[in-house]
């Protein structure tokens, strides 16, 4: 089910954005005790750790975009009928490893 899938993908995408920002932000740290305030990477390990992050955030921003997907799809795809989103909803909330 879509719903499941949008589940997990939430939940792995709240943690890779918030593990990024927390590398970015002690990456950024270290950086400024160290060298001082810069508006530049000034060398190639900052430069390396900034990539890290944005491919870390790429990778989350991502992961929410198909969770908005997966969502607006099951929308779209219950036939118009509040009692089938009811029914699902209920069966995904009750019962969510099945």
């Amino acid at each position: 089910m879509k719903i499941r899938r949008a589940m997990r993908n939430w939940k792995l995408a709240k943690i890779i954005l918030i593990s990024g920002s927390i590398f970015w932000i002690l990456e950024t740290i270290y950086f400024l005790f160290v060298y001082g305030w810069h508006y530049a990477a000034i060398n190639e390990v900052e430069k390396t750790c900034d990539k890290i992050v944005s491919i870390i955030w790429t990778v989350g921003i991502v992961l929410f975009i198909s969770v908005l997907c997966d969502v607006l799809n099951f929308l779209l795809s219950s036939n118009k009928n509040p009692e089938s989103i009811k029914k699902q909803n209920e069966k995904t909330i009750l019962n969510p490893k099945s």
